[in-house]
């Protein structure tokens, strides 16, 4: 990977983790329903809450996959399978940024995932 490609990937991934770190920073919503509300009032304060409480999940783990592809380009690591050491294709960094392993290893561990 050239120094193009590497500015362009850590840009991409500051922008990753400030969005991410943004999102995660939001407070979650806190039950709104009244002492009179119907069941369905509180089914649907249920279901808002945890939609919400994925989302910020998901925030998190995203800002720190983030920070470590951040670590990885300060430690010259970018870009290298974590498994087999080879180059991860651009392409799968393009879609991915912070991948951590190449299109083969990705593929044996989902199969042993499984």
């Amino acid at each position: 990977m050239n120094l193009a490609e590497t500015l362009r990937f850590r840009n991409l991934l500051e922008r990753e983790r400030d969005r991410a770190r943004a999102q995660a920073a939001r407070p979650l919503p806190m039950a709104m329903t009244s002492p009179q509300a119907d069941a369905l009032d509180c089914a649907a304060d249920l279901s808002l809450w945890t939609i919400a409480q994925a989302t910020h999940l998901a925030a998190r783990r995203r800002l720190a996959q983030a920070e470590l592809a951040l670590a990885r380009i300060e430690a010259g690591t970018y870009g290298v399978c974590q498994k087999c050491g080879q180059s991860i294709d651009v392409a799968r960094l393009e879609v991915l940024p912070a991948a951590t392993l190449c299109v083969d290893c990705q593929r044996k561990a989902e199969r042993t995932d499984n």
